[in-house]
């Protein structure tokens, strides 16, 4: 009885991990449309154009929320979003935003 009461509580986690990660995934894609695909095809100067077509604060927190999901769901490549919002907003104030994204995670 304890064994098969163990297994469904897998099964559950399992489950609502799977639905977290799925609400993750389709939240942001409605959020920013097409970033999934820029991600999929692993290219940092596509992660680049795609950040740096946002203009003023909204960059600034998008990089912040990527920083912070990455965090929280390993699911995204940090790599190309740390060296993207570097390359786009300079050393120190990309270096800001992603250190503050991961420790608000």
């Amino acid at each position: 009885m304890a064994k098969r009461n163990g297994i469904i509580k897998a099964l559950i986690q399992i489950g609502l991990i799977l639905v977290v990660l799925a609400l993750i995934f389709f939240s942001l894609n409605s959020v920013l449309p097409g970033f999934i695909d820029v991600l999929a095809n692993g290219q940092q100067s596509d992660v680049q154009e795609y950040l740096n077509s946002f203009h003023d604060f909204s960059g600034y927190a998008i990089g912040f929320l990527l920083q912070f999901i990455q965090i929280i769901t390993i699911a995204l490549p940090s790599v190309p979003i740390q060296v993207a919002v570097g390359v786009i907003f300079g050393t120190w104030r990309g270096f800001l935003v992603c250190y503050l994204g991961y420790v608000s995670a």
